[in-house]
């Protein structure tokens, strides 16, 4: 038997998922997320750089010459890519929650969950947030001493 989903059922289903994962959110914690992870960092300093640059060029009715259009445009580009590759800062702030909670539960992290968070930048910078908070040795040391 196929179930056929609606849109209203699509939507109803994101929605709950959306409730589930706010009820948790801490904003403290995402902005330290937002600040430590540099990718994002550079994406929204070009984003506002490139918007700053554009509203000055319009604001002073000057005719926008095309290398500082380009200018404008690239900064915006690198500002999306940028924010858009770390999906600004979610995954950091993921794992960083992640990770706080098994410190928390088993006063460190397995050897194998730090396996799994060494893929990406993103998770790397999580999971060292919460080692330096819990007062642990960064990731970096540990996998020197193996």
């Amino acid at each position: 038997m196929t179930q056929n989903k609606t849109i209203k059922d699509i939507w109803k289903r994101d929605l709950y998922k959306f409730k589930r994962d706010m009820k948790n959110f801490d904003l403290k914690d995402y902005v330290k997320c937002i600040r430590e992870n540099r990718f994002t960092v550079v994406g929204l300093t070009s984003y506002v750089a490139s918007l700053s640059l554009g509203s000055f060029l319009l604001q002073n009715n000057q005719a926008i010459s095309p290398p500082a259009e380009l200018m404008v445009y690239f900064t915006y580009a690198a500002g999306l890519a940028f924010t858009g590759a770390t999906a600004f800062s979610k995954t950091t702030y993921d794992t960083y929650i992640r990770a706080k909670k098994i410190i928390r539960n088993h006063k460190q992290i397995p050897k194998k969950t730090i396996d799994t968070c060494l893929g990406t930048y993103c998770n790397t910078i999580g999971l060292n947030m919460a080692r330096k908070e819990a007062g642990l040795k960064p990731l970096e040391m540990i996998h020197m001493l193996d």
